[in-house]
């Protein structure tokens, strides 16, 4: 069974219900929205008078989980565009797309292989001045060869299947962070918003 999110800008997002947002364990049971989805919380809290505000909280404008497969990942891009069109600059948009793409493409090629269209998370939010992408999986490990940053060989073929993917994932997004906690995958990327508040 799946249901109708609404994921901004005029954009509807198909969610299954039993899918649950990589953020769930964070919060506890029990917690969750409509879809299994943790909503997005106030967390700046007010302090004494005359001190300095504290930063406006993150704010998700795009949660969505899908089968890993090539058709599903499709449809997340294109939801994904239309949630942030508006958002970010005509290049920067482009580059959110393909470093978007390469991510979830990996997933499904590599993370979950051939036969298992295990879950990917995507979650879209709006932080400061910037727009905050987490793509999250429960595939294996990711290699920390695709992060560190290493040049790729002269010759293409010595590289691995997808070997330039993440040498223009690296390349395009900003503050890329990865970590794994209790068999989930989570990438962090940042993209300057257009016109920040």
């Amino acid at each position: 069974m799946s249901i109708m999110l609404w994921g901004g800008c005029g954009m509807w997002v198909e969610q299954h219900s039993s899918s649950r947002s990589f953020d769930d364990r964070r919060h506890g049971e029990g917690q969750t929205g409509p879809g299994g989805l943790t909503p997005a919380r106030d967390s700046a809290a007010q302090g004494p008078p005359g001190e300095a505000a504290q930063p406006e909280p993150a704010r998700h404008i795009h949660l969505h989980s899908f089968r890993a497969n090539p058709f599903a990942v499709r449809d997340a891009l294109y939801a994904a565009r239309a949630t942030t069109e508006r958002l970010l600059l005509i290049d920067d948009a482009w580059a959110l797309e393909l470093v978007l793409a390469e991510i979830m493409n990996n997933i499904v090629e590599h993370g979950y292989g051939e036969g298992d269209e295990g879950t990917i998370f995507l979650t879209l939010t709006l932080q400061g001045n910037d727009l905050v992408c987490t793509v999250g999986d429960f595939g294996p490990e990711l290699p920390t060869a695709c992060l560190n940053g290493e040049r790729p060989p002269p010759d293409p073929g010595d590289l691995p299947d997808g070997g330039f993917g993440w040498f223009l994932i690296r390349d395009l997004a900003q503050d890329l962070h990865y970590d794994r906690e209790e068999g989930r995958n989570r990438l962090t990327l940042r993209f300057p918003l257009a016109n920040p508040a």
